[in-house]
């Protein structure tokens, strides 16, 4: 009996898969699924491909490093006022400006990753020289704000500190001047030939690339 059950059980299995997949034919052509090779960049592309991709990698890096200082800098005010250092009325612009500098560099993270609804709602990121334009004023934004809060006690940190915030600041507003330089270069719509050929758009780090 429980052969039978069995034999049963898989005669029921096979004629499913059976019904299920019929073969190709001119009724049902490509019934299973293919999996199309992806096309590999070569030569002078592929080297392309590879700059675009460590300079999206380098922007998010630097931006993230940036909400790091603005956090930072958010924190020490805070401390600043729990310890009656300062009066709240004499740092609430303070703290304002590092929590707008905070979602401003947040956002340069999103928009190197084309987080599809910024993209959707501020398209103009698309361009290189808005976008520059852009990451040069969360960085000046960065130096002027971060460099007057103390956060350490001991200044040897307080310096090192200054100095990892200074130059998050001056990497991202390098890469926005990069930004600008090439779109009035036109290199932005030559590259994105390029990378239309290999990436789809997505929020991953590949789509960022142009």
């Amino acid at each position: 009996m429980p052969n039978g059950s069995s034999s049963f059980f898989s005669d029921l299995i096979i004629s499913y898969m059976l019904i299920s997949y019929q073969g190709d034919t001119p009724d049902r052509p490509h019934t299973m699924p293919h999996h199309p090779t992806v096309k590999e960049p070569e030569g002078a592309e592929y080297y392309e491909m590879l700059m675009l991709k460590l300079f999206s990698i380098t922007g998010s890096i630097v931006a993230l490093g940036n909400c790091v200082t603005f956090m930072g800098s958010f924190v020490g005010a805070v401390i600043s006022v729990v310890d009656d250092t300062v009066s709240f009325s004499a740092l609430w612009f303070q703290l304002f400006l590092n929590l707008y500098g905070f979602t401003l560099a947040f956002s340069v993270i999103l928009i190197e990753f084309r987080y599809e609804p910024i993209m959707e709602r501020c398209p103009v990121f698309k361009h290189w020289a808005p976008r520059g334009f852009y990451y040069i004023f969360v960085a000046l934004l960065a130096l002027q704000v971060t460099s007057q809060q103390i956060v350490f006690s001991d200044p040897s940190l307080q310096d090192t500190w200054s100095i990892v915030n200074e130059s998050f600041a001056y990497v991202l507003l390098c890469i926005g001047g990069v930004y600008i330089i090439g779109e009035l270069l036109c290199l932005r719509k030559s590259l994105q030939k390029v990378k239309k050929k290999y990436v789809k758009d997505g929020p991953f780090f590949e789509a960022s690339l142009v």
